[in-house]
C-alpha cells in the first residue's frame, strides 16, 4: 500500500513537471503559460483524466486516444496555417 502511494504521487509530481514545462514551452509568456494550466475546467479535467483511464486499460484505447490526439493537432495546426494566411494576406492589402 505504502509502494503504491509512493508511485502515484511521483506520477503526479513528473506529470505537473512535464506539463509546466510544455505551457512554457508553447506560450510566449510566464503569465500566459500559467493561465493555461491554471484556466483547465472541471470538463477539461475530467476528459483528460477519462482518456488517460482509456489509454492505459486496453491496446485499442492506446490507438483510439492516440488517434483523437493526431486528428486534433492536425486540426490546430490547419487552423494555424488558416489565421496566419489571412493575417499574411490583410498585411498585403
Amino acid at each position: 500500500m505504502i509502494a503504491d502511494v509512493v508511485l502515484r504521487s511521483a506520477s503526479v509530481l513528473v506529470r505537473k513537471n512535464v506539463e509546466k514545462r510544455i505551457a512554457k514551452a508553447s506560450a510566449k509568456t510566464e503569465q500566459e503559460a500559467r493561465a493555461m494550466l491554471d484556466g483547465r475546467t472541471l470538463i477539461t479535467t475530467v476528459a483528460l483524466y477519462g482518456a488517460s483511464r482509456l489509454a492505459t486499460r486496453s491496446p485499442v484505447g492506446l490507438g483510439v486516444v492516440a488517434g483523437a490526439l493526431a486528428l486534433k493537432t492536425l486540426y490546430d495546426r490547419g487552423k494555424s496555417i488558416e489565421r496566419r494566411e489571412a493575417r499574411d494576406k490583410a498585411r498585403s492589402q
